[in-house]
């Protein structure tokens, strides 16, 4: 059986279309993007830690005759008595651009002397002086950048026969709270040896 609806006084006319579901649509897609713009910031602030200053700054060093290690500061602490972050460390990586000189590379937690600076740029292993509890960098290693903490992440570079070594930088891994990622820290630098 087939009903035949009665049509109206000009024939058979469409409703009038509601903007609702057009709105509905724009709202939606508004939304999607804002929700998809925040997971995009807060994924890249995620993997991104910025606890240390950037890198950049240039040091150029002669090691002295008979000398064949440099001990070279890649992190500082803060500036703020009161500040400072405790971080844990996953890697550490040089950044190197050239090595004549089959150097090899180590990184070290220093607690610095209480009435000592902060290293910058030694020659030798001088861990009796400058780096009381000197532990050696592995997944998991701890640092506290706070200034009570007196800790500082060095560089040891070894170098097997004269030649030059230039980097730039170091690629730091490492958590911090809620974030996990790499920075590049610490100077660029360029050491030559000639013993």
């Amino acid at each position: 059986m087939v009903t035949i609806a009665p049509a109206g006084p000009k024939g058979d006319v469409e409703p009038p279309r509601s903007r609702r579901p057009l709105l509905r649509r724009v709202l939606a897609g508004l939304l999607a993007g804002g929700i998809t713009a925040t997971s995009a910031w807060a994924w890249n602030w995620r993997i991104h830690p910025d606890v240390f200053p950037s890198h950049g700054n240039t040091m150029a060093m002669p090691l002295p005759s008979g000398e064949d290690t440099a001990m070279i500061g890649v992190t500082d602490m803060d500036n703020d008595p009161e500040g400072g972050e405790t971080v844990t460390i996953h890697a550490a990586t040089p950044r190197v651009v050239k090595n004549t000189a089959d150097a090899t590379f180590e990184f070290y937690v220093c607690t610095l002397p209480d009435n000592g600076m902060a290293v910058l740029a030694l020659h030798g292993r001088r861990f009796a002086k400058n780096c009381l509890e000197p532990v050696r960098l592995s997944d998991g290693t701890r640092l506290d950048t706070s200034r009570s903490a007196r800790q500082q992440l060095v560089m040891m570079i070894d170098f097997h026969k004269p030649g030059v070594v230039t980097t730039r930088g170091v690629d730091l891994t490492y958590s911090h709270g809620y974030q996990r990622g790499t920075q590049a820290v610490g100077t660029h630098l360029r050491v030559v040896s000639s013993s």
